[in-house]
């Protein structure tokens, strides 16, 4: 789990800009990736905004792998707000990495 607080990155209509959401989900999934012991980079990731995060709000990302292969790992990451709304949802490729290579 990831958590943010604060105003820092709010964008001028005072929600949080999306890409901060955009960069947590990559780095929630790609630790989900490391605790598999699988260290990857990623190919693909894709986001839907379902509500705005307003400021001083603390989030929430939750991340689950949903595939776990060789060579790519594929996962989930969706997002609440400390009321529970449900944020947005993101989705990710991954691409697994030698060991020896990181």
């Amino acid at each position: 789990m990831f958590h943010n607080r604060g105003t820092t990155w709010n964008n001028p209509n005072q929600t949080m800009y999306g890409g901060i959401l955009y960069a947590m989900a990559d780095s929630a999934m790609s630790l989900a990736c490391e605790a598999a012991g699988k260290p990857v980079v990623t190919l693909d990731l894709a986001m839907n905004y379902l509500a705005p995060a307003w400021a001083d709000t603390c989030i929430r990302a939750v991340a689950t792998l949903i595939h776990q292969g060789r060579t790519t790992m594929v996962g989930l990451c969706d997002f609440y707000d400390d009321r529970d709304r449900y944020l947005a949802h993101g989705r990710g490729t991954f691409f697994v990495t030698d060991k020896n290579e990181v």
